[in-house]
């Protein structure tokens, strides 16, 4: 009998140790996953419209806290207001970040990390006698944020802030049959971005996701609001 007692306090203290690593490693699952997500889309200014999409992206950081991730996400129709009678379009976006997250318990870290972007918003339209007419603007920016993750449990929160400097803008016409683009570094805009996410876990390494991105565009006196809400389920790895 009393030599069962070490053997079952050395199973006690080995399943604490087990669920004490699950929960710090709450958060380190969800920065080593992949998903994929539906989202509504709208610009909140300008007359802008909404619009539903998909998204795909992924996130991979190791032990030390180096981190890299990538977001892909395509809108279904038009988000741009137009003048004439649009016909479709769509908004297709690229975020890609690396950086590091500091350590400042088993499940906080905060880290500045560096960002590219890809925006293309895109509609088409019809005008009079030209017919099946397109226009794409097109936007390139480079810069870098702040980013954070908190862990409690099956829940984690994370969040991110950014600033990026357009370094290029393409605007692109078509319609009977000729084409006209035009690429600068004055057409293109700044950004400022905001997100939010919530991660809960379901079941061993399958979380549901729910968030919201803010987008701030300006270039000069022009400026654009873009927003995004989304759900979906990730797998952590």
């Amino acid at each position: 009998m009393f030599a069962k007692k070490p053997l079952i306090l050395a199973a006690l203290a080995a399943g604490l140790m087990a669920s004490g690593m699950a929960m710090a490693s709450d958060l380190s699952g969800v920065m080593n996953s992949a998903a994929v997500y539906g989202n509504i889309s709208g610009i909140s200014n300008s007359g802008g419209n909404s619009a539903g999409g998909i998204g795909v992206k992924g996130s991979f950081m190791t032990n030390q806290g180096w981190m890299l991730s990538a977001d892909y996400h395509h809108d279904f129709d038009t988000l741009i207001e137009s003048p004439y009678q649009t016909t479709g379009g769509g908004m297709t976006g690229i975020n890609v970040k690396a950086g590091y997250l500091f350590p400042f318990s088993q499940n906080f870290r905060v880290g500045p990390y560096l960002a590219y972007q890809y925006s293309r918003f895109g509609t088409n339209f019809n005008a009079g006698q030209v017919q099946n007419a397109s226009l794409h603007f097109t936007n390139n920016a480079i810069g870098g944020g702040l980013e954070a993750g908190y862990g409690m449990g099956p829940l984690v929160f994370t969040g991110d802030v950014a600033y990026l400097a357009g370094v290029s803008a393409t605007d692109t016409l078509s319609g009977n049959g000729s084409t006209t683009s035009v690429t600068s570094t004055s057409g293109s805009s700044n950004v400022v971005q905001v997100g939010l996410q919530a991660d809960y876990q379901i079941s061993g390494p399958w979380y549901a996701l729910a968030g919201f991105k803010y987008d701030d565009y300006t270039n000069g006196g022009a400026n654009l609001n873009l927003l995004q809400g989304n759900v979906g389920l990730g797998y952590s790895f």
